[in-house]
């Protein structure tokens, strides 16, 4: 039985223990980094920063795999309002005077609530780090917050081909073709213009959701419009 919960946090430089109150009054980029990844010469893992475009302009928070950058492109294109990462560290003692101490992968914000992220590859959910989640998970209920886990098997492959196409257009604010919606991705692309151009535009589209494909299949010039949006991946990410 947990006895004793605090989330570390840091502001403005200055570490500092904040009540879930007080951090859900925050804006989630107002919360720097509390680690930074490790990073080395041939890591299996790729290490950066993933932009996130706000109300105050761009920022960038860490990703320590591909598999994370592309989760975070999701949550994105899912409409979050908010999304940081790294930024957060949870400590609880516990009846029998053990300690535990977790730090999640991201936190996002989606309807004015806070939801805690974790991204990992199935091969990797062992018993050890299921019950790292098991524990975040525990920490979220108590306080009120949601709590997810993403994975390469949630997140396909195909998908996540999909969504970098889609963010290369990401910058670009378009409007719907004021006709009839073309029947597939080539006649959009051609409706909005010829060549690169047009087909680049016809990307923007879709990030924009003016017009939805099945994000499942492989994006082509064939790629039939659908007339219903795509559920995003954000919900439910659980354990199994």
């Amino acid at each position: 039985m947990v006895t004793q919960l605090s989330i570390s946090v840091i502001v403005r430089g200055r570490e500092m223990s904040l009540s879930p109150e007080e951090i859900d009054a925050l804006d989630l980029y107002d919360l720097e980094e509390v680690a930074r990844p490790a990073s080395y010469f041939d890591m299996p893992n790729m290490v950066g920063k993933f932009p996130v475009l706000t109300h105050r302009g761009y920022t960038h928070v860490w990703f320590e795999s591909n598999l994370e950058s592309d989760h975070y492109q999701e949550l994105v294109w899912a409409g979050i309002d908010e999304l940081n990462a790294q930024c957060m560290e949870f400590h609880a003692e516990f009846s029998d005077h053990t300690t535990k101490t977790r730090r999640p992968d991201a936190v996002v914000r989606r309807g004015g609530r806070t939801v805690v992220i974790d991204i990992t590859n199935e091969a990797a959910l062992d018993d050890e780090k299921a019950a790292s989640y098991d524990f975040a998970a525990d920490v979220c209920a108590a306080v009120g917050w949601g709590y997810a886990v993403g994975t390469d098997v949630t997140l396909s492959k195909v998908r996540r081909a999909n969504l970098g196409f889609l963010t290369q257009a990401e910058d670009l604010d378009i409007e719907p073709l004021g006709e009839e919606a073309p029947w597939d991705f080539g006649e959009l692309a051609d409706a909005y213009g010829s060549g690169g151009d047009g087909r680049l535009l016809a990307l923007a589209a879709l990030w924009r959701k003016h017009y939805w494909i099945d994000m499942e299949v492989p994006l082509e010039d064939t790629s039939v419009l659908v007339p219903d949006a795509p559920g995003p991946v954000l919900f439910p990410w659980r354990l199994p």
